[in-house]
């Protein structure tokens, strides 16, 4: 099973919006005789700022926001599972089993 590193995700949008608020920064109004202050002070636009996420993006930003309210305790009891089984000490019925089928095509 392949693994996502999901901090990676979070470091790559951090680093493009600094990257974005670097370029900002660097706007500088054109100097005008006589006042040197202008060419400090950044240039204000009057653009507004657009985003624009694909159904992609936007699919990957609710399955991250899923695997962040995920349980800790869960891995616990699935390598508590593993050792049970790895022991030949689980055992399930075919009833059970059965109905665990069910139950997951009926969702």
């Amino acid at each position: 099973m392949k693994s996502v590193d999901l901090n990676a995700i979070n470091s790559a949008e951090q680093a493009q919006s600094k990257k974005a608020e670097q370029a900002q920064s660097k706007k500088v109004e054109p100097a005008r005789s006589g006042n040197t202050e202008a060419t400090r002070r950044p240039a204000v636009s009057q653009e507004s700022d657009q985003v624009n996420v694909s159904d992609t993006g936007m699919q990957v930003g609710r399955m991250v926001q899923r695997a962040r309210e995920l349980d800790e305790v869960r891995q616990e009891r699935v390598e508590s599972l593993r050792q049970q089984v790895n022991a030949g000490e689980y055992h399930v019925s075919a009833d059970k089993i059965a109905e665990a089928i069910l139950n997951e095509e009926g969702k």
